[in-house]
């Protein structure tokens, strides 16, 4: 039996048509395909905010000499700085806590002797076998547990101090494999600490670690390294190394608050 619609059952139909489509357009979410951000309908009602907010981001921007393609800028995030002025130094103390143990080793600490015996456990190994068993055993090595639980607020700690509670947040990860690598031969210019946002928004921050003119994320997340341009769903903010207290920033980004802790 076939179906007759008349122009005003159609007329009639086509109201309820777009409700009914309507959901699906609200909840699509941004896409990014080779490099380029297809901004798709956002959640109803609209928030002339967050508009704002998109607009200030930059495009994404695929592997360079630096982990991000991060460009540089006069502008610094002084909050982050001052944490990773305060942290290298630390790292440095720890660095002599681990020569010392060395040394004579029935006079070192516990949480030394734990940080050593990671290094020693990826001996032998070069190359990408050697990044990825230090961001194995790092990520083991230690539970996830969120600054503002373990000391109220945000603070990075050091190797030694993270190994003696064996737990910490993101960037006590990426702290801690920074200073393995070293102590396992890495150049420290071939290392870099960065800080990125999230699509949830949220600020994360993981070890970049160049081999080969390709900069691979070392990451509390995942056990399987991956190259920067790869990481999509990550935008960068600030990355610091050794040589440089501030090695590049976002200027987009700056002066943007960040929702979450790392």
């Amino acid at each position: 039996m076939g179906i007759r619609v008349t122009a005003r059952g159609l007329a009639r139909l086509l109201p309820l048509a777009f409700f009914v489509a309507l959901p699906s357009l609200a909840s699509a979410t941004p896409d990014h395909r080779d490099g380029v951000t297809v901004r798709h309908a956002p959640k109803a009602p609209i928030n002339p905010a967050m508009w704002v907010k998109l607009a200030a981001l930059p495009p994404w921007i695929p592997s360079r000499p630096e982990p991000f393609a991060l460009g540089s800028s006069p502008s610094a995030l002084d909050a982050f700085r001052a944490k990773w002025l305060q942290v290298r130094d630390e790292i440095a103390q720890d660095a002599i806590m681990l020569a010392g143990c060395r040394s004579v080793p029935e006079t070192c600490p516990p949480a030394a002797r734990r940080f050593l015996a990671l290094i020693d456990g990826a001996r032998g190994k070069e190359g990408r076998a050697l990044l990825g068993e230090i961001n194995r055993a790092v990520n083991l090595a230690i539970r996830y547990v969120s600054d503002l639980k373990q000391h109220g607020s945000d603070v990075w700690s050091a190797p030694l101090a993270t190994f003696a509670s064996g737990q910490g947040d993101c960037e006590d990860y990426a702290i801690a494999k920074y200073l393995a690598l070293r102590e396992s031969g890495i150049a420290t210019e071939n290392l870099r600490l960065v800080v990125v946002q999230t699509r949830r928004d949220r600020a994360h921050a993981v070890l970049a670690a160049r081999l080969d003119d390709c900069w691979l994320l070392l990451d509390n997340t995942a056990l399987v390294l991956v190259p920067d341009h790869e990481r999509t769903d990550y935008r960068p903010l600030i990355a610091f190394g050794a040589e440089a207290d501030l090695a590049n920033a976002e200027t987009a980004l700056v002066d943007r608050p960040l929702a979450g802790s790392m």
